[in-house]
């Protein structure tokens, strides 16, 4: 009896054993597979085409799992990043190539027309060479604002301004330009009220648009401004009177270097974009529309608080 105990005894520890070492060799070729699909999943994210990682449990190795699989998508996402920033420096490249080479043609044009001995020529090549001239700095200082942009560069301290006195500035600032087109300026009243905003650059963004409106405004009409203020932001409003927006023009009208079939010859299609993505960094929007009545409106909200 005792002998037969013994050996059930013993059986039942061999069986034991053999049943741990089963287990433990089970778990072995699991967590072995486990390790090669993590290892093919870093060859696939290498290579850029690695899938999201789905969770599989809560032992250790899924949470080196899951772990990986944040690191991988972060690592994608900066990725896919930085081909688009590379992809819109090579854009805006091309683009500024662009901009310069008419100009600088003129400018070679103009210098070959050059003549002491005739004052008409020598009148009208100091007049080609001035225009081109000035317009390579606007184009330079357009250039300047995208780099600060790009760069994150462009500090804007916000503090309460007075939104008719942010107009009135931007105004001001055109004012030359619309009496050299012949057009006015009709700015609606609203009483005071203010926006949280930076004032130098808020009134570069207004006046950008002010100036778009001017390039496209007919001779002897009014460009509108007018405002109203809600209890979250205040609503500013430019119409001018001229031919409004092509067919989804609008999509585009904010797009940097885009300048619409009506676009004047110095246009460097920067002034709108660098409008809205001054006014974005303050929190609010712009928008772009054709009235009913004819003519562009523009909407731009900035937040009072």
């Amino acid at each position: 009896m005792t002998i037969a105990v013994v050996g059930a005894a013993c059986f039942g520890v061999a069986l034991g054993i053999v049943c741990v070492g089963l287990v433990a060799l089970h778990r072995r070729h699991a967590m072995r597979r486990r390790i090669d699909e993590l290892t093919r999943y870093l060859e696939q994210a290498a290579l850029g085409t690695a899938p999201a990682l789905l969770p599989t449990g809560e032992d250790d190795l899924s949470r080196l799992q899951d772990e990986l699989g944040k690191t991988v998508m972060a690592l994608q996402r900066t990725r896919t990043d930085a081909v688009q920033v590379k992809d819109g420096f090579a854009r805006n490249l091309a683009y500024i190539a662009h901009q310069t080479k008419t100009p600088l043609a003129a400018l070679s044009l103009a210098a070959d027309r050059l003549d002491p001995h005739d004052p008409i020529a020598l009148a009208d090549a100091a007049r080609t060479i001035r225009e081109q001239a000035d317009r390579l700095k606007v184009l330079y200082d357009d250039l300047l604002v995208m780099a600060r942009l790009d760069a994150g560069a462009l500090n804007l301290v916000r503090t309460p301004q007075d939104v008719f006195t942010l107009v009135s500035i931007a105004v001001d600032t055109v004012e030359e330009l619309a009496d050299a087109a012949c057009v006015s300026f009709e700015i609606v009243e609203s009483g005071p009220c203010e926006v949280l905003a930076d004032a130098h650059w808020t009134c570069e963004a207004l006046a950008n648009i002010l100036k778009n409106c001017i390039e496209h405004a007919p001779a002897g009409s009014a460009v509108r401004v007018e405002y109203t203020s809600g209890p979250l932001f205040v609503e500013i409003r430019i119409i001018d009177e001229g031919p409004g927006f092509g067919m989804h023009e609008t999509e585009r009208v904010f797009d940097r270097f885009y300048t619409g079939a009506r676009a004047t010859a110095s246009a460097t299609g920067l002034g709108l974009a660098f409008a809205r993505e001054i006014v974005e960094l303050q929190q609010g929007s712009v928008r772009a529309s054709s009235c009913s009545g004819g003519g562009a409106c523009f909407d731009i909200r900035l937040y009072r608080h």
